[in-house]
C-alpha cells in the first residue's frame, strides 16, 4: 500500500474526516491511496470473485435551484443507475432505469442539467456477500469501497483481512475524495 500523498492534509480533507468520524459505524468505506495490484492479489488469494471489470459513465446532474453540490447522478455501468444524494443526511436513494437518452430529456424537464461526466475504470470483486470496488479515476489515486452491509461481518475485521490498516479512510463521496486532493470534481471533470 502506498504512502498517502497528503501527510499532514488540508483542510478540506480534515473536515471530511471530521465530519464523518460519527458515522464510522456505517456499513460502507472508502480507503484511498491503494495500490491496485496488491489489492487484487489479496482479494483473489482469499477466495474472491471478479464481477466487473470495465470503464463507467458518472453524469452529475443540477438544478439551478439547487444550494451546493449537485444530488442527482446517473452512473452507466452494466445498468443505468441514478442516484439521489442528500448530502446533509448522506442517504441515498437509487433506481435502474432502462434507457439514458429518456432519463436525460425527463430531467431536463424537471430542470436538472448535466454539469459533470467521467469515465473511470471500476474492478469489483464479491467475498462472502461484501462488495469490494476498485476505483480508478483520472487525476487521483486508485481508492477501494468496501461495503459489508447485511452480511454481519464487522468491517474492520474485513479491513484487518485484506491487510488495510494504515491508510487514509473514511466515509467519503467520490467529490469528497478529488476535494482531499486538492482538486474539484465539478471543475476537474466538468461536461
Amino acid at each position: 500500500m502506498g504512502k498517502d500523498p497528503r501527510a499532514g492534509g488540508t483542510d478540506a480533507y480534515a473536515t471530511v474526516l471530521t465530519n464523518r468520524k460519527q458515522n464510522m459505524e456505517t456499513s460502507e468505506i472508502k480507503i484511498l491511496n491503494i495500490d491496485i495490484e496488491t489489492v487484487c492479489s489479496k482479494l483473489i488469494a482469499l477466495g474472491a470473485k471478479n464481477v466487473f471489470d470495465n470503464a463507467r459513465i458518472i453524469t452529475y446532474f443540477k438544478n439551478n435551484r439547487d444550494v451546493g453540490q449537485p444530488f442527482l447522478k446517473l452512473t452507466e455501468e452494466d445498468k443505468l443507475k441514478l442516484t439521489s444524494q442528500n448530502g446533509q443526511t448522506h442517504k441515498e436513494i437509487k433506481l435502474f432505469v432502462s434507457r439514458k437518452e429518456e432519463c436525460v430529456a425527463l430531467l431536463e424537464t424537471l430542470g436538472y442539467y448535466p454539469v459533470s461526466e467521467v469515465s473511470a475504470r471500476r474492478i469489483s470483486y464479491e467475498l462472502d456477500g461484501v462488495d469490494c470496488d476498485i476505483d480508478v479515476f483520472p487525476e487521483i489515486p486508485a481508492f477501494l469501497e468496501v461495503d459489508v452491509d447485511d452480511t454481519g461481518i464487522v468491517l474492520n475485521d474485513f479491513l484487518a483481512k485484506l491487510g488495510i490498516s494504515e491508510n487514509t479512510r473514511g466515509v467519503m463521496s467520490t467529490p469528497e475524495i478529488v476535494q482531499s486532493y486538492g482538486k474539484d470534481y465539478f471543475e476537474v471533470y466538468k461536461k
